[in-house]
């Protein structure tokens, strides 16, 4: 199995900065240890391979709000990317997926578990080639 694919620090900074000048918010990391400390959790500690991994950042950002804004855009932007880059796609069409992304951030604290299964159901089956 080949190592997953993930963005790095100042990929996702210029993620949020684009995303916030574009949808509104501000700029900028509120909390860098707590953002440097999600992007950089060894995969292992998930256990199940690159969806838990991406469902975790995902669940993260938006339980840990780093970002001075644009928490919940950046959060599943970064997702959306982790899971292109190891061949898997958002199989829901954009307004059920915009539902549903609303469901999952209009509580207080999402669930963990509740996000993992979700991106489980989510996805489609990798791309081979």
């Amino acid at each position: 199995m080949s190592t997953p694919l993930l963005p790095d620090l100042d990929q996702v900074l210029s993620l949020n900065a684009q995303l916030a000048e574009r949808y509104g918010g501000e700029r900028g990391v509120s909390a860098p240890e707590v953002l440097r400390s999600t992007l950089c959790r060894p995969l292992d500690r998930c256990g199940g391979g690159i969806l838990d991994e991406a469902a975790w950042i995902f669940a993260q950002i938006l339980i840990e709000r780093p970002f001075a804004g644009a928490n919940a855009r950046t959060a599943f932007a970064v997702l959306d990317i982790i899971l292109r880059l190891n061949g898997h796609r958002i199989a829901l069409h954009p307004e059920a997926l915009l539902g549903e992304l609303r469901g999952l951030c209009s509580t207080h604290t999402p669930d963990p578990e509740q996000i993992r299964l979700w991106v489980h159901r989510l996805v489609e089956q990798p791309d081979l080639f």
